[in-house]
């Protein structure tokens, strides 16, 4: 997600929380990440550029912590626990994400697509329907509605809606 002056910027910001999975010894997240100032922006799949050296998702283990939290492959991670990582090594980054002391890992990440968001947010189980207002409709089988940003929500029977605010 690499900004080119003139063009427009598009991306959603997602905050994510992570518990670690104690496997023996180890805390497990269930991802791995690719980047860093120090790596070849050229060898990262998910930089459209090519010359972004922000920190990337590169593989979530399926059914792994991450894959529950809702992180995605391709996310941009721009925050570990307060710490940012915008422009910092591969090896700095891991070591903000491994820390034995800390059990959550919490994560400030960019997703290219509002569609993918609204979908992940939703959870598997809900279809979006999407038109240029950028909105969705469906159907939540709990009480409460999962979204992404400032959203302002109705409750119609079963039926949810949730509009998505932009500024």
């Amino acid at each position: 997600m690499a900004f080119v002056p003139g063009q427009p910027l598009t991306a959603v910001v997602q905050r994510i929380e992570i518990q670690k999975l104690q496997e023996r010894n180890n805390l497990i997240l269930g991802f791995s990440i690719g980047g860093g100032i120090d790596q070849d922006p050229g060898q990262n799949p998910f930089s459209e550029s090519k010359s972004d050296k922000g920190i990337y998702v590169t593989r979530i283990t399926p059914g792994g912590p991450a894959d529950v939290s809702g992180l995605m492959m391709g996310d941009k991670i721009m925050q570990v626990n307060g710490y940012d990582m915008t422009m910092v090594t591969h090896d700095y980054a891991r070591k903000k994400l491994t820390k034995k002391s800390e059990v959550v890992v919490r994560l400030l990440v960019t997703r290219k697509s509002l569609e993918q968001a609204v979908k992940q947010s939703m959870g598997p189980k809900l279809t979006p329907q999407f038109d240029n207002t950028a909105w969705w409709r469906g159907r939540h089988p709990h009480d409460g509605v999962r979204s992404t940003g400032r959203a302002s929500k109705e409750r119609r029977g079963e039926e949810r809606i949730c509009f998505f605010m932009t500024a």
